[in-house]
């Protein structure tokens, strides 16, 4: 359904994005993952996708113009809302001591900004739900998120989160797509409360063995050598997904 959503007739929004991009930015990209990291395609049951948008800042600020309202697939949503992956590596640097920067958007932008404590599926990377109630204020929120990620994501290998079949709360709540609608279901049944976010279980799912990799760094759109072992440079994009099998429109 989000990629419907996203995608629409032929690639009309990723289309409409892209041209606008190219504007600012001749070299941008908007992907839309279809393989995993291994190469392999994506399950057609998987319920989440990767979109990620490859450019200059000022191009990243362009193509979230038409990216962000397309995300959404609630027409009567009051909030808008969008989900980052960041590295869990990079937590911190959003949050802050006590939670002082991510406050501190908070009070700059007047968005809402809340991370799973669980990582998505089989991943080193968390979910950050940024919510607010109009474009200009998401998307400057979603820039100042991703320039403290840009800051420190290239500095340690990762396992990426590859969208996967997998059961309703096998993982906990990881705030993925399939998950949030699920926590949610459950919650309202009363089944379930909010404090009720560990596995199913209670024991936390154990990674399945899957190659790390380095992001690049240098920030929007950085690819290039690191001098590191065993890197693979991958694309750098502004920290919402980036995998190596993509739709190019």
């Amino acid at each position: 359904m989000l990629v419907k959503k996203i995608i629409v007739s032929g690639g009309e929004n990723i289309k409409a994005a892209l041209n606008k991009l190219h504007a600012v930015d001749p070299k941008g990209l908007i992907v839309l993952a279809k393989k995993d990291d291994a190469d392999q395609d994506l399950p057609k049951e998987a319920k989440d996708r990767i979109l990620t948008i490859q450019s200059t800042r000022e191009g990243l600020e362009v193509g979230l113009d038409v990216m962000i309202p397309a995300c959404q697939f609630h027409d009567n949503l009051k909030m808008l809302e969008m989900k980052a992956m960041v590295p869990s590596h990079c937590m911190a640097q959003i949050s802050g001591r006590g939670g002082e920067i991510v406050k501190g958007i908070e009070a700059e932008t007047g968005c809402t900004i809340r991370n799973s404590k669980l990582p998505l599926p089989n991943s080193d990377e968390v979910c950050v739900k940024v919510l607010h109630e109009n474009l200009e204020g998401m998307k400057r929120a979603i820039m100042k998120i991703t320039d403290l990620v840009n800051e420190r994501k290239s500095q340690q290998a990762i396992c990426r989160y590859n969208p996967m079949v997998f059961e309703d709360g096998e993982y906990g709540n990881t705030g993925s797509w399939q998950d949030a609608n699920w926590y949610r279901t459950e919650m309202k049944a009363g089944r379930l409360t909010i404090h009720d976010w560990q596995p199913r279980g209670g024991r936390r799912k154990p990674m399945q063995q899957q190659q790390e990799r380095f992001y690049a760094s240098g920030g929007y759109g950085a690819t290039g050598p690191m001098n590191r072992p065993g890197f693979q440079p991958i694309r750098g994009g502004p920290g919402i997904g980036s995998h190596v099998g993509y739709e190019e429109w």
